[in-house]
This record gives structure tokens, sequence and C-alpha cells, in this order.
């Protein structure tokens, strides 16, 4: 077993080291996106209630709160529909402090090239009022000024503030904060007396850095326009099998496995492998929650929220690794698990996960990787063939899983769903588990123990 291990660090180790890269540090930070992710869907779930309980015959309690759906859909708007705003300016501002710069710059900087990326330059052929002048939103593109059919004019396109701009925003935020960096260092800055208030001082130090990133944006805008094409949407083609791959069966089970191949040798995989792949399912679940707003087909079985299937009790499906440690008699192992079982219950596996421990050990590591993945697989298939409502709203992860999977999905049968979930990782730590108990009884001179009083 000492020999796989060594095996699998010899691959996840290299991988470790990214997770010291400023980059991949700042395109973390955009899990901060997440309290205004979960406050969008808190009026989601509201605006829901109503069919949530009808099949508990308690939907016209909640039949007034219908007729207001349009205006909790703002707060949705506000918060889904303008996710590539904030990404845009938190990966900024975390790379500026990562730079050791003004956050609030980097973040200004970065939100200055990502609209202007997703600006398109456009020939007007349709017109709104009588006048022939074109000078508001149509299908989410705002064209300036007043604009006759036959124009070549200015739009921008709302739509990409949203899920369909995150790329856009991450690499807006790090070519941003990188030319950002390069000039602060070269000192390409406005220089001002030290008597300049230092507020004012910041904020014209700027100017230099900010005109550079605006000329590279202009030129971008250009030389794709030149193709008939914007730079977000060839961004989008360019990282769209990267999307439908972290959107995919196949590519959520091999990120699982990843992510606990790291764990087991003691690397975060969870936060590693987040880093690359939670921008993708928080842009997922967007879509998902803009499609249950305006009463259209769910377009993702398997977005940010959904893996509350997979890692019921924290990464690994350990809840029921904690409970069958806390009925053991193995006086090390039920301290543990004692211990472990309650904030399992929320999600928060730490104690079981070093105490017991779970890292290294040659007795669950396979189980550790097997529980979550047979979670997951069950949850989408159910998904998949109409068993349990999709995903379109999200849940603070230290939410139990039960009462998670049903907030976030609208739908009693997740509950069962989940409960099934944890008979599942029962049955799969069980054998395992007493493998485990009884080297570690053997070691304190005690005879096979079985688990159950």
């Amino acid at each position: 077993m000492e020999n796989i291990f060594r095996l699998i660090e010899k691959f996840t180790v290299p991988l470790a080291k990214l997770s010291g890269n400023k980059y991949i540090r700042a395109i973390q930070a955009s899990v901060g996106a997440t309290p205004l992710i979960i406050v969008g869907s808190i009026f989601l779930i509201i605006s829901n209630l109503e069919y949530t309980f009808t099949p508990f015959g308690l939907g016209w309690l909640f039949a007034p709160l219908s007729k207001f759906a349009p205006f909790f859909n703002v707060i949705s708007t506000a918060t889904f529909s303008l996710l590539a705003i904030y990404f845009a300016f938190i990966i900024g501002s975390e790379l500026a402090k990562e730079n050791e710069l003004s956050e609030v710059n980097g973040g200004l900087i970065s939100l200055l090239l990502f609209v202007i990326l997703s600006t398109q330059i456009v020939t007007v052929s349709e017109i709104v009022d009588s006048s022939g002048q074109l000078s508001s939103t149509l299908s989410g593109i705002f064209l300036s000024g007043g604009a006759k059919i036959g124009d070549t004019v200015t739009a921008l396109n709302f739509n990409l503030f949203g899920s369909a701009g995150i790329f856009t925003a991450i690499i807006a935020a790090l070519l941003s904060g990188t030319i950002y960096n390069l000039c602060m260092k070269k000192e390409l800055i406005i220089k001002l007396p030290d008597s300049v208030p230092p507020a004012v001082l910041n904020a014209f130090r700027l100017v230099i850095p900010a005109l550079f990133v605006a000329i590279i944006g202009l030129v971008a805008v250009f030389v794709f326009y030149q193709f008939d094409t914007s730079v977000n949407s060839a961004i989008q083609t360019l990282f769209s099998p990267l999307k439908n791959f972290a959107a995919s069966y196949i590519g959520i089970m091999v990120i699982l496995l990843v992510v606990h191949l790291l764990w087991i040798v003691g690397i975060h995989g969870t936060s590693l492998v987040g880093a690359i792949v939670e921008p993708i399912w928080i842009g997922l679940l967007a879509e998902n929650a803009a499609a249950a707003a305006a009463g259209l087909p769910i377009p993702y079985l398997a977005p940010q929220g959904f893996l509350c299937y997979a890692y019921i009790g924290g990464t690994g499906a350990t809840l029921m690794l904690c409970y069958l440690a806390k009925r053991s008699k193995v006086p090390n192992i039920k301290a543990i698990g004692s211990a472990a079982f309650p904030i399992g219950i929320f999600n928060i596996n730490e104690p079981i996960m070093f105490g017991l421990p779970v890292i290294y050990n040659p007795y669950l590591a396979l189980p550790f990787i097997l529980a979550p993945m047979a979670g997951f697989s069950i949850a989408y298939f159910a998904t998949k063939i109409g068993l349990v409502a999709p995903v379109i709203a999200t849940a603070p992860w230290t939410v139990p899983a039960p009462l998670a999977v049903f907030l976030q999905t609208g739908d009693w049968k997740a509950i069962l769903i989940s409960l099934v979930n944890i008979v599942v990782s029962f049955v799969i730590y069980y054998p395992f588990f007493k493998l485990f108990e009884k080297k570690e009884a053997e070691k304190l001179e005690m005879s096979p123990i079985n688990t159950e009083e």
C-alpha cells in the first residue's frame, strides 16, 4: 500500500504546487461571490415555495408569495445575472493583494478591461420605435446614443455580465492585474508630491496602468471585429470543452477522483481543484437559476451545490465513518468518532480526517474515494431520469445534506435520495472500517470488537 501512496504522491504533488501560484489563489478567491449567490438563491427558493409544498397539499399557504415572484426575481437578477461583474472585481482585487498593491485599484482596473471586452461593434438591423431610433436595451444589448438602421455603433452586451462572461472576467482580471503589477514595478505611474492626500495619490497611480489596459482591450475588440466575432465569443469557444467536461458525468467523476486522491496524501484537494472548477459550477448554477426564474427547462444536472448529495459529512462522505467510529469500543477510535460525529452532521470533517486519520490510511483510502462517487452517481442519474428535480439554488455548505438538497431543488424526493446515499456510504465504509478497527484493536492487545452494540 505504501507503494500506491508513493505513486499517488508522484502524480499529485506537482498539482499541489499550483496551490501556491498567485494566479490560482486569485481565481480561487472568486468563491467570495458565494454569499451573494446564496442571497439570490434564498429569494429564488421563496418565489417557488408554492410549487415546493404543493405535493404536501400546502401550496395554498404560499400562493400569495407567488404574486411577488417578479419582485423576488429582482434579487436573483442582481446576483446571478451580474456574476461575471463580481468575479472580475473579486479576482482583480485578490491578485492586487497577492502583489501587495491596492485591492480597490486592482478590482477597478479588472472591471475596466472586462467591460471593454464585453463591448461589441455592431451594425443596427432592427428598430424599436416608429422614429427609427434605437437607444435602449434590445435582447440584452444596449446601444449607445440614437442609432439608425445601417449604423455601426458600440454595443454593450449585458448578457455577458452573467454566467456567459465568467471566463472573460477571469482572463480580464488576470491580464489587467499583471499589467497593473508591471506598471507599478517599473514605476510607470503619475507621480505626485508627498503632500497630496494618500487617497488622491493612490487613485492617480492607476491612470497609466488603466490606460495600458484600455488600449489592450480596444485592440482586442478591433482585432476580433475584423473576424466578425467578439472577444467573449472567442473565449467561450476556447473554454467550452472545459465547461462541458466539468458539467458532464464523466468529468465530475474524474474531478471527484482527483480531489480524493489528493486528500488521501494530505493535500487539500477540494481547495486546489475547486479553484479551477468552482467558477464553472457557479456559472452553471446561475444558468439554472435564470432558467427556473423564466420558467424554462433547467439546462444542467450538476451545478454548484449538487455535490451536497456526494459530500454527506464533508469530503469523502465521512458522516457514516464518524458514526462507525462513534460506535466503536476501541477507546481511541470511539473518542475521535464521538467528537467528530456531531459536527460531521454539518459537513465539518477535519477531526475524522486528521484524527482517525483518513489521510495515508491504507484501510480507509478506497471507501473514502468510492463513497462520494457512488452518492454522486445515484443523485445524478436520479436527476437525469426525472426522479428528482434539478438543483436551481445553493445553500451554505454547513447545512446538513438532506435539508440542503431539499432547499436547492425544492423537491422533497431529494431528501430521500440523500438518505439513500447515507445508507450507501455506510455499506461502503463498513467492511473497510472493520478491518481498520481490528488492526487498531490488535495494537492495543484487544480482541476484535463488533462496532454494533
